[in-house]
């Protein structure tokens, strides 16, 4: 029959229709819940070297935490972005071992698993005080070393510790001038003590930190904690202040995140234990950019961030009353609004070298100028 080819034909394509897909299907294995070797992606930016492989659905749906500085700097590491550290600047009056007690001193907002080394030279302590002829001293340089860690448990909790040393170099008038007894009568020379230096411990220092919120699309977060200085000092012979008082110091921190650039800052206030004549309240904020980051996992020189810091710290009491003991030495605690110049240099992507210059702009200015150099280590 001359339809007879065609039917033959008809018949085999609708088979042919039929049974591959089946075949194919079966080949894929996509039906099969239990692969026979299930081998985890490797995050993607892993740092171990390895070529990483991306899992098709994380391309699909990006995590929740997602770095908006990642897209700026070509990485595809979904941690949260790091901010340098606060530089600083605060120094109480005449170096006393209240100097180590801010929190916004070579601190982040974030917790963090570092150890650390912090360096700070102030100049000239106090001049409109030395500049007196009737005082012993006529120049005080304060050398501030301070060794400290933090370790976090957890996302969201961590625990830090420092101990400062002072090393007080007070160069000596030669001759000073007492009041007379007898009114009216000329000022009485008296021969200064010779050039004093000292190194002593200050008060160590504890803080407790914890992340309160933290949204990593929208490039914030936002912390809380407190710290509280031990009463260790160990000499007061320039130092009048109290070092024999504990003082708790609470205080929130944030972090703001956008493209290349980074806001930080922290607020706390002083709350002596034993009394209230030492309540200051601090108001610290931090801007800056990286410059230069490099995400290669072998690099040694890895970023670069220049930052300006404003540092503004009042007595809550007013000026000239914060503490009596600074009012019996003639060291009013004034207010203070202190500008940091300086930037951090990081390496190895877990170690960082910040340095700075601060410098007061408040009258009496408590100091000439500060320099200080900062060393941590991410672990």
């Amino acid at each position: 029959m001359p339809g007879l080819p065609i039917l033959r034909i008809g018949t085999l394509l609708i088979l042919t229709v039929s049974i591959v897909p089946g075949t194919l299907a079966a080949q894929d294995g996509s039906d099969d819940v239990t692969p026979s070797l299930d081998v985890p992606p490797i995050r993607a930016g892993s740092r171990s070297g390895r070529t990483a492989t991306v899992d098709p659905a994380s391309e699909a749906c990006p995590p929740i935490a997602v770095s908006p500085v990642a897209p700026i700097l070509n990485s595809p590491r979904v941690d949260p972005p790091f901010v340098p550290y606060m530089l600083g600047d605060f120094i109480g009056p005449l170096a006393n071992p209240m100097t180590d007690i801010k929190v916004g001193v070579g601190e982040s907002p974030r917790p963090l698993d570092r150890v650390f080394y912090r360096f700070n030279f102030y100049s000239n302590l106090e001049p409109s005080h030395f500049q007196d002829v009737s005082t012993p001293y006529k120049r005080v340089n304060l050398f501030l070393n301070t060794f400290g860690f933090e370790k976090t448990f957890g996302e969201w909790f961590s625990l830090g510790f420092r101990m400062p040393i002072n090393s007080i170099q007070a160069l000596s008038r030669g001759t000073y001038y007492v009041q007379n007894p007898i009114p009216g009568g000329p000022a009485i020379p008296r021969p200064a003590p010779p050039t004093y230096n000292s190194t002593i411990f200050g008060n160590m220092n504890g803080i407790v930190k914890f992340k309160l919120v933290e949204d990593l699309n929208q490039g914030y977060m936002i912390s809380g904690g407190a710290s509280l200085s031990f009463p260790t000092a160990s000499n007061q012979t320039i130092d009048p202040g109290p070092s024999t008082a504990s003082i708790l110091q609470p205080f929130l921190g944030y972090i703001v995140t956008r493209d290349r650039f980074f806001l930080q800052g922290f607020s706390s206030f002083t709350l002596p234990l034993v009394t209230v004549q030492s309540m200051i309240m601090f108001q610290d904020i931090g801007f800056g950019f990286w410059a230069y980051r490099s995400d290669s996992p072998s690099a040694f020189f890895t970023g670069f961030a220049p930052t300006f810091e404003a540092h503004l710290n009042v007595p809550l009491q007013g000026p000239q009353r914060a503490a009596w003991v600074f009012e019996q030495a003639g060291l009013p605690f004034n207010t203070q609004f202190n500008l940091t110049f300086g930037g951090t240099f990081e390496f190895w992507h877990r170690a960082t070298l910040g340095m700075g210059l601060v410098v007061p702009t408040v009258g009496p200015i408590p100091f000439d100028c500060e320099f200080l150099a900062q060393l941590n280590v991410r672990f």
